[in-house]
């Protein structure tokens, strides 16, 4: 059996009254209700009073209809004892004579017995609680059940002793879950409330805890542009206070060398010195955390340009590097929309036929452009129109040998030449209701030009110019020979860097497609014809197209 002493001096203006508490377990005594409970024992001692021989005292216990007596004790001594269980009381003593004759009371006196603190369970002292959750965790904590408490207080606390509670709850059970903070520490206690809403003794034993997060997960690096960069960032993962960090270096020898190395760094993001030779890079960082598993290492290969890296040289080298293409290989890809002029003069039928159509031509090609002054392409386009309801397709293709000179630091200048194959369609017909569409194939050289310039590392503009000499016959409807045409086209183009081997291009063109061939002049008893020797029958389509391209490197 455990014993506690509490003991309180009142001083009244007769009276002197000193209470002592002595906790016991198991209980000697109980209320009405005959439940278990722990009580304690009580001992109330008083000054003598002069002229009484002996004393009475009367209790009082707090009960639904207010106080009610428990008793009237006479005694030959300044003390009393008896054991109570918690609640509310109250007291009251008069001297007697030698007579035996009472005295006046005294005024009553209220007194608490209170219930005792429960024993803590879980989470036991010290302990360290692993949690898979970034931020919050449910915790669960558990006590032992105190008799005579209906109900009980949790207080859970900050690391630092002397701070308020950050989380206070009343529960009827010996258990509850709480969610709280992942990645600090704890401390708890429980205290008792019993019958009266009072709250039981003070609390002596506090417990603590620690509640660690999930492993944190490691930083992502911020998208870079190009090698043209003085810093690299990344994200701060939830939990993170600090990271770990080391930066290397390629040699020449295809090793690793060691620049900089911290592993205390709280900052997102990391200068690159100046005075740091460029070249390949690399960054191995790792996020820590306070009371949360640091993060597996991230590393990651970056570019850092070679050479001075002032802001004003570094400029000159972005724009100049804005209109190279980042891998040798490159693909191109574009779609050309237009409402076409479309001519046909037939001398055979004789019958000039005019429409406005709707045509669009589809552009996919394949080039190598090494870091030099040639370079060398092949294209293929697929076009078709509308006429009167029917559409009808036509193909060409061309190869061609390219020259680039540098005008300056932010423009450049390409010349183009080869050998194209086209296809162009030609609608006859003795009536604008009887037409037939066959397609004229030419082949010869072309000359072309374009005009770079870049404003930043990110846009620019291409200005551009093309001559294709029809000189060839490939096939014609009557099978004839062709007479020799140009065709040419005219364009502009906005250009936008998307990323290192991918630029977008949208712009305008104006493009004429022509094709002569001579016409079969009529002769004695051949089909219906209205061509004279030496007449031409030619085929014009004009058009300003919305021009979508794409070029990717590879």
């Amino acid at each position: 059996m455990s014993k506690q002493l509490i003991c309180l001096f009142l001083r009244y203006p007769k009276w002197i009254v000193i209470f002592c508490l002595l906790v016991v377990s198991p209980a000697t005594f109980s209320q009405a209700n005959n439940d278990y409970v722990d009580t304690k024992e009580l001992t109330i001692e008083w000054e003598p009073v002069p002229g009484s021989q002996s004393y009475e005292i009367e209790v009082q216990g707090l009960g639904e209809m207010g106080f009610v007596p428990l008793g009237m004790f006479k005694l030959n001594s300044t003390q009393w004892s008896s054991s109570l269980n918690p609640g509310k009381y109250q007291f009251r003593i008069r001297g007697l004579d030698a007579r035996g004759v009472p005295g006046l009371w005294s005024e009553f006196i209220p007194f608490l017995v209170t219930v005792p603190p429960p024993v803590l369970f879980t989470p036991k002292d010290n302990l360290e609680i692993k949690s898979e959750e970034v931020e919050e965790e449910n915790v669960e904590f558990t006590w032992k059940p105190v008799k005579g408490a209906t109900a009980y207080v949790l207080e859970v606390f900050p690391e630092k002793v002397g701070e308020a509670a950050i989380f206070r709850i009343e529960v009827p059970e010996p258990k509850t879950e709480v969610k709280l903070p992942v990645g600090k520490k704890y401390r708890w206690h429980v205290y008792s409330i019993d019958i009266q809403k009072s709250a039981g003794d003070p609390v002596k034993v506090q417990f603590n805890f620690t509640l660690f997060g999930k492993k944190l997960d490691g930083p992502i690096i911020d998208k870079l542009e190009s090698e043209f960069i003085n810093k690299i960032s990344w994200n701060r993962p939830k939990g993170a206070t600090r990271f770990s960090y080391m930066l290397l270096r390629k040699n020449n020898r295809e090793q690793w060398d060691v620049l900089e190395k911290k592993t205390d760094w709280d900052k997102t993001a990391l200068d690159i010195n100046p005075k740091y030779r460029g070249g390949a890079y690399r960054l191995r960082i790792m996020a820590v955390g306070y009371l949360r598993p640091s993060s597996e290492t991230k590393t990651f290969d970056f570019p850092v340009f070679d050479g001075q890296r002032t802001p004003q040289v570094m400029e000159m080298a972005k724009l100049r590097r804005a209109m190279e293409r980042d891998r040798d290989h490159f693909v191109i890809a574009s779609y050309l929309i237009s409402s076409l002029s479309y001519t046909g003069d037939n001398k055979e039928t004789g019958n000039r036929i005019v429409y406005t159509v709707l045509g669009g031509t589809g552009r996919l090609g394949y080039g190598y452009m090494p870091k030099s002054r040639w370079g060398w392409s092949a294209i293929a386009d697929f076009g078709g129109l509308n006429l009167r309801n029917q559409n009808y397709t036509y193909a060409s293709a061309e190869i061609t040998a390219i020259w680039r000179r540098y005008l300056g630091v932010s423009s450049q200048i390409r010349i183009f030449g080869g050998l194209f194959a086209r296809e162009i369609p030609e609608a006859k017909g003795f009536n604008r209701e009887d037409l037939t569409v066959k397609n004229i194939q030419q082949a010869g050289p072309l000359l072309g030009l374009q005009y770079w310039t870049s404003f930043n590392y990110k846009y620019g503009l291409q200005i551009n110019a093309q001559v294709n000499m029809a000189a060839m016959k490939l096939a014609t409807p009557n099978g004839l020979a062709i007479v020799p045409t140009p065709t040419y086209q005219l364009g502009i183009l906005g250009s936008y860097k998307v990323k290192e081997n991918l630029t977008g291009f949208m712009g305008a063109a104006f493009r004429v497609d022509k094709s002569s061939y001579k016409a079969k002049p009529y002769t004695s008893g051949s089909e219906l014809n209205f061509a004279n020797e030496g007449d031409v029958n030619e085929v014009t389509m004009v058009g300003t197209y919305l021009n979508l391209y794409a070029e990717w490197g590879f």
